[in-house]
């Protein structure tokens, strides 16, 4: 028998498709989560972008989708540019009780609920300390005053670039 195949899946395994759920109403909903999952997944165009894990949690209410990049994350914002999007400390909490700073930062986007499942999707990844960041929609919304000091730096460039005598 035929199955239908996928050319590309955020999931390793079987396509969601090709998974009978009889009269198992758990499986039923993890197979209509992972459909949901993968119609937001095939809406993203850049090839290449893979996912490093799915996680349901515990309550069955969100999926939170692991990317492994900046620019990865970058892909799904330019994808679905009305989603919630947030940045936050790394941090641990010790087993004194305290919070201790990993270095870089976590990136989140909120998709909103998969449809017809009521299940709400997140992307996130993770930066390190002293990334240098690419000049994408994603990075400029959650860092404009970083956009300000690149254009200040390219117009001081142009400044001196023509200004005769000094070499640029």
């Amino acid at each position: 028998m035929n199955q239908p195949t996928r050319s590309t899946s955020p999931f390793a395994g079987p396509d969601p498709a090709t998974i009978p759920t009889g009269t198992l109403p758990l499986t039923a909903r993890i197979v209509g989560i992972m459909a949901g999952v993968q119609a937001l997944y095939d809406q993203v165009a850049t090839p290449g972008v893979q996912l490093h894990e799915a996680h349901l949690a515990a309550d069955g209410l969100s999926v939170t989708l692991t990317v492994d990049s900046i620019e990865a994350l970058s892909s799904w914002y330019a994808a679905y540019p009305r989603c919630s999007v947030s940045m936050s400390s790394r941090q641990v909490r010790g087993e004194d009780g305290h919070l201790y700073g990993l270095g870089g930062l976590d990136w989140m986007l909120g998709l909103g609920p998969i449809r017809g499942g009521g299940v709400r999707v997140f992307v996130r990844t993770v930066t390190v300390e002293q990334q240098v960041l690419p000049d994408t929609a994603l990075v400029r919304a959650m860092f404009p005053a970083r956009l300000r000091v690149q254009e200040a730096q390219a117009r001081e460039i142009a400044h001196h670039a023509h200004r005769p005598g000094v070499a640029a």
